[in-house]
């Protein structure tokens, strides 16, 4: 399980409207004809680059992000942090700002990745800032994805990593039982993550509304697991390379030992009969594929989350929502689980997510574990008062 948190901002500043072509070959060809009448209405921003880039800096460092993982201009990567050098905001920011001066036109887009580690978390800031843009689209968007740092194999016992990798997945999945079996060890666990990324929210809207005057929405949070296409041992998992994947599954110094955990979170909840719900399944890259809504999935009847399983598999009453354009998309549409009435997947698939989730926005996982055993059932629930998070767990009363 991750935390997403997005945000997205828009300058006070006026924009300008301009006509792009549509992403067709006919609206290429039409926009060329009509020397750029027909197309499509976007606004353009009208900031000038180089005092942008030296504001963004500034809100950066106040927030106290000073570790840049990449940049990229245009999907295109100018620099990458393969060292995980911790202060090299300034440096890259400078060599922007440079770069800036030295063209006639600035790239369209930036996307730049920054990393925070605290005791309790590790965070994946993602700012995608562009100049020009859909009216119906921010132009800086912000995501923020915060991993459990307890759960990072390097912070295993030494005889657990070091010296022995190819136990690695047996002894973490072994402190996961032990930390997720009861409701207080769950919560102890999964609640301050949560807590910690908003409060890195709040931050990063406070400095960049203040640096770079700008207004937006309240960050939205949704808990997220990811289902693996197979169970693999550590030393065979591997990254992706595309800059269309999250960051939080790039091939980024550090991530792979950061993320293991991640798949074997719903192995770990299936061994606790767990039943989840309010959570959205991302395949491996962090591509939407499942959203579970109120009604909980019982993952000790299905074996749809499950590596090497069909993903198609749960039928029923559930209130399950199917997406496209992730590594299922195939197989949805071969069980006849997608529609055209579905949405395409990528940023609308956030939308329509977090417009299943209205009214709860800021809730966290809720999780039940139980079976029917012959010690009959004992029901807790723990409500955390942050007001953030909200578990409701059930657990076998073992005698």
């Amino acid at each position: 399980m991750f935390l997403e948190a997005i945000l997205s901002l828009s300058f006070d500043q006026r924009t300008e409207c301009v006509t792009v072509p549509a992403p067709t070959a006919v609206g290429r060809l039409l926009h060329t004809l009509t020397f750029g009448q027909l197309g499509l209405e976007w606004e353009r921003e009208t900031f000038e680059t180089t005092e942008m880039l030296r504001r963004l800096r500034a809100a950066l460092a106040d927030a106290g992000l000073t570790n840049v993982v990449s940049v990229a201009l245009d999907d295109e990567i100018v620099y990458l942090d393969e060292r995980r050098e911790d202060r090299d905001l300034d440096p890259v920011m400078e060599e922007l700002v440079t770069h800036s001066r030295q063209v006639a036109e600035f790239p369209v887009r930036l996307e730049l990745v920054a990393e925070l580690e605290d005791e309790v978390g590790t965070y994946f800031i993602q700012l995608t800032a562009d100049r020009v843009h859909p009216v119906d689209q921010s132009p800086l968007r912000l995501r923020v994805y915060a991993l459990l740092r307890e759960l990072d194999i390097t912070r295993l016992p030494a005889d657990g990593y070091r010296d022995s990798l190819g136990a690695v997945s047996t002894r973490l999945e072994r402190h996961m039982l032990q930390r997720m079996q009861t409701p207080e060890g769950y919560r102890q666990l999964v609640a301050p993550l949560e807590i910690r990324l908003g409060e890195l929210c709040t931050r990063l809207e406070a400095s960049l509304r203040a640096r770079l005057k700008t207004h937006g929405t309240q960050a939205s949070v949704l808990p997220c697991v990811v289902r693996p296409r197979e169970r693999l041992e550590f030393e065979a998992c591997g990254t992706r390379d595309e800059t269309t994947a999250a960051p939080i599954f790039r091939a980024y110094p550090g991530v792979r030992e950061a993320t293991y955990y991640l798949r074997l979170w719903l192995p770990v909840l299936r061994n606790l009969r767990a039943k989840i719900s309010e959570t959205l399944v991302v395949d491996e890259a962090g591509r939407p594929v499942l959203h579970i809504a109120k009604e909980p999935l019982e993952l000790a009847e299905t074996r749809a989350l499950s590596p090497g399983e069909s993903i198609a598999a749960p039928t029923g009453v559930f209130d399950l929502m199917y997406f496209t354009g992730n590594d299922y998309a195939d197989e949805l549409e071969r069980e006849h689980r997608l529609s055209s009435s579905e949405p395409a997947g990528g940023e609308r698939a956030w939308d329509v997510v977090r417009t299943r989730q209205m009214g709860v926005e800021h809730r966290y996982i809720g999780v039940d574990f139980g079976a029917f055993m012959d010690g009959g059932m004992s029901t807790g629930s723990v409500v955390i008062e942050s007001g953030r998070v909200d578990l409701s767990i059930t657990i076998p009363n073992v005698r």
